[in-house]
């Protein structure tokens, strides 16, 4: 639960913009979408960008909001 940790403590300097990167990876997906969710709300109503990166394409689905760019590489 380091990850959640870091995560928050990031959130609470507003930064402008917060890099995610696999941070959620070992979660269920009870508790991973418990704290997406949690973290879009915060964003959005921080106006802080999130920038999430994971292999899983359904963590991105979970996550996506209107104008959300989906990127793969084969």
């Amino acid at each position: 639960e380091n990850q959640i940790v870091q995560v928050i403590k990031f959130m609470i300097k507003k930064p402008k913009v917060l890099f995610i990167d696999n941070a959620f990876s070992r979660f269920d997906y009870d508790k991973k979408t418990e704290i997406l969710e949690f973290i879009k709300k915060y964003a959005s109503k921080n106006k802080i960008t999130v920038i999430y990166a994971s292999n899983n394409l359904d963590d991105i689905y979970l996550y996506a909001i209107p104008n959300f760019a989906v990127s793969s590489e084969t």
